[in-house]
């Protein structure tokens, strides 16, 4: 694998918002987003008080708002930060998707309520894709990533508020995924039919899946062959490879088994998931955002010693390493210092990543009935 297709895979690469499915893959639970409730989560912080995550996704969405373009975009190059802290990589519809992802994952949606401040930022930051989408093709445009970003972040806004004027842009993009896959499975570069990859062909399958989530047609064949591509990147002990020539690494494992436990509800009972589970414990530790969040969601799904140690350790790390001093105009953001593809995605899409891994417990209710702890 090439240094700059592990860094895109990297930087647009993003999570995951996936849809409950039964065993066939054929029935979606809307249920899955019953959390994203903003007015539920203030009123158990009223009455609780606020917890370290809670206050760390507060400061990072404040951050996030004070980052957004007049346009409504979000950029990985954003000249609103310093140069040691913009992404190397240029892509405006990624950066987008990036930045509208953690609004969404706690129920700001882009329509205006007592509890949403950040309604008029999100419906910019839609506005912008949507104009920036091909009606004809679907096509986001930029890259199968920043296209798979975009159609998660659509489809999660089309899921959460039914609004008529994105169901046809999040049919559209859709409609293009189902065109191009390959006929073993998967997705790449490009918006046409090539033999795919693990970290590409993740973001267009959880995007899949919220669709499914949000009532749009995705036919069941698109989704056999999906299943057929995790078949065909899959070892024996349950760990995942890049493509079927490369060796299976920790990520493309945690992003095989979170593509899993929602296509096929592999759960924490099932001895391939339960493999492929010890293959992330075992894995030495990582300064990596992209990987922390598939790996947050496999763990958070399993429930048990695999999410409370997880939780206890890894998301206690993340609230820790935020920017929180009031006086810093990085507050509520994280540093791209040391952090395996930082650089690439720059200092908006590692907040991204380390919001969207906090704000599992409001994002999603646990796949399976082994709850977390």
């Amino acid at each position: 694998m090439s240094a700059r297709v592990v860094i895109l895979g990297a930087v647009f690469a993003f999570g995951c918002c996936a849809a409950t499915a039964d065993a066939q893959g054929k029935k979606a639970n809307i249920s899955l987003f019953a959390n994203r409730d903003p007015a539920k989560r203030m009123e158990k912080i009223a009455i609780d008080g606020p917890n370290e995550t809670d206050l760390a996704v507060d400061l990072g969405l404040a951050w996030l708002a004070n980052q957004q373009m007049g346009t409504g975009r979000w950029q990985l190059k954003s000249s609103n930060l310093d140069e040691k802290d913009r992404g190397t990589e240029a892509n405006d519809i990624a950066g987008t998707a990036l930045g509208l992802l953690p609004f969404l994952g706690v129920g700001y949606t882009h329509k205006a309520s007592k509890h949403n401040p950040y309604d008029k930022n999100v419906a910019k930051g839609l506005a912008f894709l949507v104009s920036k989408q091909d009606v004809r093709t679907g096509y986001f445009g930029t890259s199968m990533y920043g296209h798979g970003l975009a159609t998660l972040a659509v489809c999660e806004a089309y899921a959460l508020t039914k609004d008529p004027g994105l169901r046809a842009p999040a049919q559209r993009a859709v409609n293009l995924l189902v065109q191009i896959q390959h006929d073993a499975g998967g997705w790449r570069y490009g918006p046409f039919k090539a033999v795919g990859d693990m970290s590409i062909s993740g973001w267009q399958i959880m995007a899949l899946n919220t669709a499914r989530v949000a009532g749009l047609d995705v036919p069941d064949r698109t989704i056999v062959l999906a299943k057929n591509f995790l078949n065909s990147t899959m070892n024996q002990d349950s760990s995942y490879r890049y493509t079927a020539e490369q060796k299976p690494t920790t990520t493309t494992t945690a992003i095989g088994l979170l593509c899993r436990q929602h296509l096929e509800a592999w759960g924490p009972v099932d001895k391939r998931f339960q493999n492929g589970v010890k293959h992330l414990i075992a894995a030495p530790e990582v300064v990596d955002c992209y990987h922390c969040y598939y790996e947050t969601q496999v763990r958070y799904n399993a429930g048990g010693d695999a999410w409370s140690k997880w939780r206890a350790k890894s998301i206690a790390s993340m609230c820790k390493s935020q920017v929180t001093d009031p006086q810093s105009k990085l507050a509520g953001s994280w540093s791209t210092n040391g952090d395996r593809f930082g650089r690439a995605g720059g200092r908006l899409m590692v907040t991204s990543f380390n919001l969207l891994s906090l704000e599992i417990e409001y994002r999603y209710t646990p796949l399976f009935k082994n709850k977390a702890k």
